[in-house]
């Protein structure tokens, strides 16, 4: 289990022996002139458990305040060490990259969403060879009918949440859980954007398609895409929806998706 808190800026690694659960290590990071760089805002692990994935929403790294950052740490042994600290190549202060993280299932790819980066968000996608790594693209919600039928002032946290599904990692989900629907004009309606890798050998992934909530209940601000899972061939995808007015006020709920 890795577990984050960003607060503190720290991040802690329990390990499993049949029944009984063990604190192996705790580390820290992150750059700030505040003294939180809210490092463990949100962390995910390689499937293989050899790579870990740390954002940190307000990292200063280079004086750009809050542009954010990801973090790559490694296992050797039962030791964890920092190997790569991850930026976007045109990062801007108050950018909070990091507020999704990803990895795929042997860590040769990371991605890392900026949910306030111009245009309604971003996400950011590396790839590791050794232990060098290096950023590959950059995506944005300029896709979709959102896009097309508002403009980029209806998306909005864009990169909120990052999912690579642990069985294929030719697919990528991105969820945008507080853009607006544009016609008719449902506010905070939510979506997840649907990537792929096309052909064989590619390391950039391009838009495939969007998925929305099927009904608008209530106001109609579901924020679909608050949270996101998938199962591990991608097919099915889950999208938690807060705020969703089904049985009562902010009720919440999810969606299922099969792509």
């Amino acid at each position: 289990i890795v577990s984050g808190s960003g607060s503190k800026d720290k991040v802690s690694v329990y390990t499993r022996s049949g029944t009984s659960w063990s604190h192996q290590q705790t580390f820290t990071g992150g750059v700030s002139s505040s003294g939180v760089s809210q490092f463990g805002r949100n962390v995910g692990i390689s499937e293989d458990t050899n790579y870990i994935i740390v954002g940190a929403t307000q990292d200063d790294y280079n004086s750009v305040s809050n542009a954010g950052a990801a973090y790559i740490w490694k296992r050797s042994g039962s030791t964890w060490s920092q190997e790569a600290a991850l930026y976007g190549s045109d990062r801007a202060a108050n950018e909070q990259m990091g507020y999704g993280v990803a990895l795929n299932s042997d860590a040769t790819i990371a991605v890392a969403g900026a949910r306030y980066a111009s245009g309604g968000g971003a996400a950011y996608v590396y790839t590791r060879s050794g232990s060098t790594w290096s950023q590959v693209q950059k995506l944005t919600g300029e896709h979709g009918p959102t896009w097309s039928g508002g403009g980029a002032g209806y998306v909005l946290s864009f990169g909120y949440r990052v999912h690579i599904p642990k069985g294929n990692d030719d697919l990528l989900l991105i969820s945008a859980p507080k853009s607006h629907k544009p016609s008719p004009f449902v506010v905070g309606r939510g979506e997840v954007y649907v990537f792929e890798k096309t052909g064989t050998g590619a390391s950039t992934y391009s838009y495939r398609t969007s998925l929305f909530s099927s009904i608008d209940l209530g106001s109609g601000s579901n924020e679909t895409g608050e949270d996101l899972q998938s199962s591990n061939d991608g097919t099915f995808i889950i999208g938690g929806a807060h705020v969703l007015d089904f049985t009562a006020d902010n009720a919440g709920g999810a969606y299922v998706w099969t792509v």
